[in-house]
């Protein structure tokens, strides 16, 4: 329950995008370097539509005539790259508490409802 509780809350603060994350990370994964899917379209990666890596930056500058002089760069997002990685292994992590909590639950369901498999 906790675990799920955790993905949930995860979920709620992620714009409900991370339930979906881990599978589409896995799928974008197994197609790189092919560039798209066998109906032709592209692939996005949904790690970088998450959060993003390299956005455009507005910066303005005091000129010598003293106007502010606007320039626009591409910044790069450095803490959004550890970011990526690590809510997919959170997310891999969670499933596979869920998996072995979920597999225990019915072993031991097993076990109660069943008496001479316990033995």
């Amino acid at each position: 329950v906790t675990v799920f509780l955790s993905m949930q809350t995860t979920h709620w603060i992620l714009n409900y995008k991370f339930f979906p994350y881990g599978l589409q990370v896995i799928e974008y994964i197994s197609y790189q370097g092919q560039g798209h899917i066998q109906g032709g379209d592209s692939v996005h990666d949904p790690m970088c539509e998450l959060f993003p890596t390299e956005v455009a930056c507005n910066i303005n500058i005091g000129s010598t005539t003293g106007a502010m002089d606007r320039t626009n760069f591409l910044c790069i997002l450095g803490n959004n790259l550890f970011n990526q990685k690590y809510f997919f292994v959170l997310w891999l992590w969670w499933v596979m508490l869920l998996t072995i909590s979920l597999l225990g639950l019915f072993y031991r369901w097993g076990r109660i409802m069943v008496p001479n498999f316990s033995r």
